[in-house]
């Protein structure tokens, strides 16, 4: 909808036609700070992107990940992936880090004293320690 408002406005604004001139004059229709629909595209999904970033939880798995990854070969699984729904739930849901170990008990949850793995007792038990580091489970 405000993508719709906005390329109204932006018309309204270029347009040379006498009645549309009517109507940028009498301010029915905002025309300030109006952009292109594409320009409009990409500052919402910059936007998006930035919210979702910015939350404790979401974007962790991103956040991690080092820079030299290729992102898009790193999600071709999800999207080409024969998985069960609920499969793919649990695995995004350990990317995530959403997986209640006794790091996110204790940093998100605030009801575990000690957010240390309980297999090693040497790092916090996140779904990375878990998978990839702990050397008992290894």
């Amino acid at each position: 909808m405000r993508g719709e408002e906005n390329s109204l406005g932006l018309y309204v604004k270029n347009s040379a036609e006498k009645l549309i001139e009517g109507v940028r004059m009498a301010g029915t229709i905002e025309t300030v700070g109006t952009i292109s629909k594409s320009d409009f595209k990409q500052q919402k999904l910059h936007e998006s992107k930035q919210k979702w970033l910015g939350k404790k939880m979401y974007g962790q798995f991103i956040r991690e990940m080092p820079e030299k990854v290729d992102r898009e070969k790193t999600w071709n699984w999800l999207g080409k992936g024969d998985l069960k729904i609920q499969t793919e739930a649990l695995l995004c849901a350990a990317q995530e880090q959403a997986i209640r170990t006794n790091y996110i008990k204790h940093h998100i949850d605030k009801s575990s004293e000690n957010p240390i793995c309980r297999m090693c007792g040497k790092r916090g038990e996140t779904m990375h320690h878990i998978v990839s580091e702990c050397e008992k489970l290894a």
